[in-house]
């Protein structure tokens, strides 16, 4: 937590205790869960998930789509 601290003074110039950044963090976890569980209406079709691009090498390294169902 003091590294994100850290960081945000150094991007933004706001000072956060880490017991602040880490009581932030426990509130966006319990909001980004009630999200994930929460029940969708039955007329949706069709769910589009973002991916998270990442190099991958076969032949050749090229950036490729990595989907997280979690």
């Amino acid at each position: 937590m003091s590294e994100i601290s850290d960081l945000i003074e150094k991007m933004y110039g706001y000072y956060y205790t880490p017991q602040t950044i880490s009581n932030m963090s426990k509130l966006a976890s319990e909001d980004v869960l009630a999200f994930k569980e929460r029940k969708l209406e039955s007329n949706y079709s069709v769910i589009f998930m973002d991916a998270t691009h990442i190099p991958i090498k076969r032949r050749t390294v090229l950036k490729e789509a990595v989907h997280n169902s979690d």
